[in-house]
């Protein structure tokens, strides 16, 4: 039943509504990133970055490692790059630990632990910061540099000079006693060898203390007076800014000046007062003594050439471009880029921008044609002066008419066997210089071909030099052999006769390209190198590993017939300067031997000095050339 109020009313249930809460009360929803920007913030810039440079690539990183683990602060950041030529950069933000970082990288530079190059870049720029640093370097360079000074390499010496000084007395206490007379002349030559040597090792250790000197007197601004020294500075800087790459080069280049003892070293100072007092020097040195490599240097290192080139002649291409390679691997680091030059032909309108130049005597000669004045140049060394050949002895006339125009020009005549008072009465008496004493010593054995005399054939000399190759291979230990034959065809017959096992017969001769002349230079692990080869290995050219020289006493001449009015080409005899000249191929590096084949009664009867080749050839040649260089009286000239 219903009741009378009706039916019950239907209920609705709603949500409880809650207060509101206020925005400071609400929960924080948590803010997620994107998946893209899950990441640590971007580092904070570098203040300081510390690069390591180098010309070389693919350093090892394992070195590279061991280098940086030495320094005291580790790097926030480290970048690798080892085809480049910042090898390694490394990141600090903390100046004290970037410059601990830098002095620590030199240090172990010194050390020859590596040969990386530390720069430092800063993005944070403070004056006395560079200031700390210089006098950090500064200091650690005089450390090192005096350490040379009394170093072992200096003790080495001097423990030689000792030993020398011994010998010289003992020799001396035998003279006084009584000696047959042949006993007495070998005790005599015993006792000037030992002089000679005990003053060459003096000579070394002073030029070695006298750069390490002057070293010194640049770092801390103070005289040469003060170290003793009142020569000529063998080094000029001219930047008040350290160039610490270019000083740690220089220690180096000295250090190993003084360990390989070339003879021309203990003469640096004496060279250079004489360079500096008069125009033209005539410089007489032995095979072997340096002068080729090491004048170049002298003159660039003690600023007496100023901004101006020093142009070096040689009488063939191949010597040049070896000497120039030469030059450009010792001073590495001690001149800016590109200080060594060579020159292979003459260019019109080309510039002598470089420090040291090497070129022929003839690219010479067509330079002067393009400049009389020879602007630019301010010392000309002429080397090889005893081949006379055409061009050196037109260079050397017209270079004597050119220092009256230019007072401040330098010429330096460079030979081991000139005629050394000819070129000085040629040049109003100059200066003549003479650089004793050989590196290694050659042992000189006559061997006359056994066919001399019974056959009409005048190539058995070449028969011979093969039979002498052949048995100096099987009998002698380890050493290049080089054997001197005078023309291309018969040197790549040698080479095609001779077989050997454990051997690689090479050419050289004039006619090569560059490349295959480059071959002889080269390292052939497990064989001996023959070298066959004309005269063009006569001179200036320092073949590594030469240590036994075959001379068969032979070369072509170019020789003027007047029957037929033309110049031919002759076998003949070479002279005692040139036999002297090849002899000196087998003590470059080494002691060595020189098989003469010939007796020792042709070799005095050799004459002394080769014919100058004016003399010999066509003199229309001569005279269209002196008439190109603009020379119209030439009988007078």
């Amino acid at each position: 039943m219903r009741s009378s109020y009706g039916p019950y009313p239907r209920a609705t249930f709603r949500q409880p509504q809650l207060p509101e809460i206020s925005h400071r009360f609400r929960p924080r929803q948590p803010n997620y990133p994107p998946d893209d920007c899950c990441r640590r913030p971007p580092p904070r810039p570098p203040s300081f970055i510390v690069e390591l440079l180098s010309d070389q690539r693919n350093h090892r990183r394992a070195d590279i490692d061991a280098v940086i683990a030495k320094c005291k602060f580790k790097p926030e950041r480290v970048e690798f790059s080892p085809s480049n030529a910042i090898v390694v950069s490394l990141f600090y933000t903390q100046w004290v630990h970037a410059l601990e970082a830098i002095v620590c990288l030199w240090e172990s530079r010194l050390d020859r632990v590596h040969n990386l190059t530390p720069k430092l870049n800063r993005f944070v720029s403070v004056p006395s910061d560079l200031e700390e640093l210089q006098d950090r370097l500064r200091g650690l360079f005089t450390e090192r540099i005096k350490k040379l000074i009394d170093g072992e390499a200096v003790k080495k010496w001097e423990a030689k000079r000792a030993l020398l000084s011994k010998e010289f007395e003992r020799v001396s206490k035998l003279l006084l006693r009584p000696h047959p007379v042949w006993t007495l002349n070998d005790l005599a030559q015993n006792k000037r060898r030992s002089k000679c040597e005990m003053e060459l090792v003096e000579s070394k250790i002073r030029e070695f203390k006298s750069a390490m000197n002057c070293l010194l007197a640049y770092l801390d601004g103070n005289g040469l007076e003060e170290y003793g020294e009142v020569g000529v500075p063998v080094f000029k800087f001219s930047s008040e800014v350290y160039d610490w790459d270019r000083i740690q080069s220089i220690m180096a280049r000295e250090c190993h000046r003084l360990e390989e003892g070339l003879p021309i070293y203990a003469y640096r100072q004496q060279i250079l007062q004489q360079i500096l007092t008069q125009q033209v020097l005539v410089l007489i040195g032995e095979t072997g003594s340096g002068k080729s490599t090491q004048l170049v240097q002298f003159l660039a290192d003690s600023g007496i050439a100023a901004d101006q080139s020093i142009v070096c002649t040689q009488p063939r291409k191949i010597a040049a471009t070896s000497l120039a390679e030469r030059v450009t691997q010792e001073s590495s680091g001690c001149y800016s880029e590109k200080s060594i030059k060579f020159n292979p032909t003459f260019l019109s309108g080309q510039e002598l921008n470089s420090k040291v130049i090497f070129m022929t005597d003839h690219c010479l000669l067509q330079h002067y044609m393009n400049d009389m004045n020879m602007s630019g140049i301010s010392c000309i060394i002429i080397d090889e002066a005893h081949e006379r050949s055409l061009n050196t002895d037109l260079l050397l006339a017209l270079i004597k008419g050119l220092l009256g125009r230019r007072p401040r020009l330098r010429l330096v005549i460079m030979s081991a066997t000139a005629d050394a008072e000819v070129l000085s009465n040629y040049y109003y008496g100059c200066g003549i210089f003479y650089v004793v004493g050989r590196s290694f010593p050659v042992d000189v054995r006559y061997i006359p071909s056994f066919s001399e005399g019974t056959s009409s054939d005048a190539t058995s000399y070449v028969s011979d030099v093969l039979r002498v190759a052949t048995d100096v291979h099987k009998k002698e230990k380890e050493g290049t052999i080089l054997a001197f034959l005078t023309s291309q065809m018969e040197v790549e017959w040698a080479c095609q006769k001779f077989i050997a096992p454990g051997a690689i017969p090479l050419p050289l001769h004039g006619k090569q390209t560059f490349e295959d002349q480059h071959n002889v230079f080269q390292n052939y692990p497990g064989r001996r190198k023959i070298i066959f080869a004309t005269n063009l290995a006569e001179t200036s050219l320092t073949i590594p590993g030469v240590k036994y020289v075959i001379d068969s006493g032979m070369a072509k001449e170019s020789k003027f017939e007047p029957g037929s009015g033309m110049n031919v080409l002759r076998v003949c005899r070479i002279s005692r300067s040139s036999a002297n000249q090849r002899s000196g191929r087998a003590g470059r590096t080494e002691p060595g031997i020189c098989y003469r084949l010939y007796s020792k009664n042709d070799f005095e009867a050799m004459p002394p000095c080769q014919e100058p080749e004016i003399r010999r050839v066509h003199l229309g040649v001569a005279v269209l050339k002196i008439l190109a260089l603009g020379i119209k009286e030439f009988k007078r000239f």
